[in-house]
């Protein structure tokens, strides 16, 4: 295990007194210059965001919340056997996110669900690696959002799958359909870039 360069061991967290408004503004902060930056096509500023994100206190905070708290995963222990349930554990946790390096992987525990034809294979990571999953998540997303915003509606995958048919098929359609396809789906979609 390495430490990262700017973080003390001597830092204490208290669990119970961290204002997570504070935490999450911080966080959506950042997500908007990350997301603002891309759409400015500036991926200097990108990567430099990302990066202060990645190693950003609040960042780690609010995936070990996340993880430990409001998933519905978080009484799954993974393949190191390990379940952070006491403020002083996840805070305990936060203490060794923040010390790490993000690179070094664990491996998944490996469990069998079993369907009609067998068993299927389920991989389930550590909560450490889960919280520096959601940490990752965090700095990529606003990135993705931004280059995918002009074809994406922010809607229900099946409109995405809809609209992916609708490019498919559209070509191939006599122009009558196509015109009451795009009138019935335009309320639903946004399909003016298609045409």
């Amino acid at each position: 295990m390495q430490l990262a360069a700017n973080v003390t061991s001597s830092d204490v967290l208290d669990w119970q007194a961290i204002d997570w408004k504070r935490v999450y503004r911080t966080i959506k902060n950042l997500r908007q210059r990350i997301f603002r930056a891309s759409r400015e096509g500036d991926l200097k500023k990108v990567r430099s965001l990302q990066r202060l994100m990645l190693r950003c206190r609040a960042n780690v905070m609010e995936s070990v919340r996340r993880v430990t708290q409001v998933n519905h995963g978080r009484y799954t222990p993974g393949v190191d056997k390990v379940l952070v349930k006491t403020p002083e554990e996840r805070a305990a946790l936060c203490q060794k996110l923040s010390q790490l390096e993000l690179h070094k992987v664990h491996p998944v525990r490996r469990i069998y669900i079993p369907k009609k034809k067998g068993q299927r294979p389920l991989g389930i990571p550590g909560i450490a690696d889960r919280c520096i999953q959601a940490m990752v998540k965090n700095a990529l997303e606003p990135y993705w959002e931004a280059r995918f915003e002009g074809i994406s509606c922010r809607c229900l995958i099946l409109s995405e799958a809809l609209l992916a048919l609708i490019r498919f098929f559209l070509p191939t359609i006599n122009d009558p359909i196509r015109q009451a396809l795009l009138t019935l789906f335009d309320s639903i979609i946004p399909l003016a870039h298609i045409q």
